[in-house]
């Protein structure tokens, strides 16, 4: 169980940074697609890096940044830069049309945009639409890609860094969208001091040790996503995701393989797994979460079993 001693002048930056500074040895995340391996402390260190590059750009507290992308091991780190800066976040689904990214931007204007290179005509084509005088980044290994930004930027060491201050009570560190599957998207804003409680409750009340793999399935724009990228450090879990588009085999190799602790999942995942029972191993979930649409207790009872 995690300890946490939150100041009132603190943020979830402050937070996080503490968090993997604590655990720098602990693995972070690993990507089961390729097998890339990161530790907190890498992640950390170029997280850092991004942050005193965003700075240096001139993006302030209340800033908002866009991230879209499948869950490769780049993903996050502007996620982490962004908190330790005060910049608002705000996910976008990989899956997302021209016209839904358009008017995601249109209610946001983000100031920096980070998406896989594949986006990215898209993407500055929605900006230059919207006259958004917004700088994009891509994952990968291009020319003004994020990994090149990194290994050209030199700033101060790690441990000299410094959160930024944040008024939280006027800027919000997420925007989430909603509603867009069954009407018109929306924008929810999440305060910094209702997620602290939320978070350090949950960490102090899971009956979970520290360091544990948890199965991360949700894409960058889902809530569980935001949640996890900023609980599972507090605790010094690592994430076992996916950088390709994950199917019911890729899920079950990942928990065969790498036997996770924790997951959220959905009635259709669950209706899946079950109907391949007997090719995947779940014993070595201490819990799963679900979410999203109605489970029907007969269904439960079954996937119960298949705990134990």
């Amino acid at each position: 169980m995690a300890e946490f001693d939150v100041r009132p002048d603190n943020h979830l930056g402050h937070i996080i940074l503490e968090s993997m500074r604590k655990y720098s040895d602990f693995l972070h995340q690993i990507d089961a697609a390729t097998g890339e391996e990161e530790t907190y402390a890498s992640v950390l260190d170029r997280s850092v890096k991004l942050a005193r590059y965003l700075r240096n750009s001139g993006l302030v507290p209340g800033d908002v940044l866009a991230i879209g992308g499948r869950n490769h091991v780049d993903l996050y780190i502007p996620f982490y830069s962004a908190l330790f800066n005060g910049h608002t976040i705000i996910g976008v689904d990989p899956n997302y049309k021209n016209s839904e990214i358009k008017k995601l931007f249109e209610m946001t204007s983000p100031k920096v945009i980070f998406c896989d290179e594949s986006m990215y005509e898209t993407y500055n084509e929605v900006s230059m639409d919207l006259g958004l005088d917004t700088k994009i980044v891509t994952f990968g290994c291009n020319l003004g890609s994020m990994r090149q930004l990194l290994k050209d930027f030199n700033c101060i060491k790690e441990d000299e860094f410094k959160v930024a201050e944040v008024d939280i009570e006027n800027v919000y560190p997420f925007f989430i969208t909603t509603s867009g599957t069954t009407g018109n998207i929306k924008i929810a804003a999440f305060k910094y001091k209702a997620l602290i409680e939320k978070m350090v409750y949950f960490s102090k009340s899971s009956n979970i040790s520290l360091h544990q793999k948890y199965l991360q399935l949700s894409p960058i724009n889902w809530v569980s996503s935001f949640y996890l990228a900023t609980a599972n450090p507090m605790m010094g879990h690592c994430n076992i995701q996916t950088s390709i588009p994950d199917n019911i085999e890729i899920i079950i190799h990942m928990i065969n393989k790498y036997k996770p602790v924790q997951c959220l999942v959905g009635p259709s995942l669950m209706s899946d797994l079950l109907q391949h029972k007997d090719e995947v191993d779940l014993s070595s979930f201490n819990a799963v979460f679900f979410t999203g649409s109605k489970i029907y207790p007969d269904v439960m009872e079954k996937f119960q079993v298949q705990l134990r």
